[in-house]
Formats: structure tokens, C-alpha cells, sequence
């Protein structure tokens, strides 16, 4: 039996980072931690968990490659978007 990765997401001065606790100079950067993620492919489940109020009005956006992986098999096509995400595959 496999274990997949929980982490949470948090902002920083108007980045988002990877952080359990309240975000320091120590957190990784989200893009940083989907570069480390797609260096080893999995098919485990990734959960990520939004630990932050007001990111509606944060300029940012987030664009997930997700060639190569069946993140989204057996999912609705609509939920990248709803979720504010661009989706390649």
C-alpha cells in the first residue's frame, strides 16, 4: 500500500508557498515544490491543503502540467477550472 502527499499551501508578501505553520523566509515556493513533486511520478494522491484568507484579490495565477499522470482520470473536466486552475494534459 502506497501513501500520496498532504501539504498546505499558505501566502507570503503576495506568493504562494508550501508552509505547515505560518509562513517564514523558510517556505518553499509552490513552484519550487511542484518541480521537486514532478521529478519523481507517481500515481499516489496529492492533497493540497489552502491555508490562507483573501487570496481572491491576490493577483497570481497557477498552471499545473499534469502531462504524463492521470491526476485528473475519472474526475470531471470542469473541476481544474473551478478550482482557478489551468490544467495541461
Amino acid at each position: 500500500m502506497g501513501f500520496g502527499t498532504e501539504t498546505d499551501i499558505r501566502d507570503r508578501h503576495s506568493k504562494l508557498v508550501i508552509s505547515h505553520d505560518m509562513a517564514d523566509d523558510k517556505a518553499i515556493a509552490l513552484e519550487d515544490f511542484f518541480a521537486i513533486y514532478r521529478q519523481y511520478p507517481s500515481n499516489l494522491p496529492l492533497a493540497l491543503n489552502i491555508k490562507a484568507d483573501g487570496l481572491g484579490s491576490m493577483p497570481f495565477s497557477v498552471e499545473l502540467d499534469l502531462t504524463g499522470t492521470d491526476a485528473l482520470a475519472g474526475r470531471p473536466a470542469a473541476w481544474p477550472a473551478a478550482w482557478g486552475l489551468k490544467a495541461s494534459a
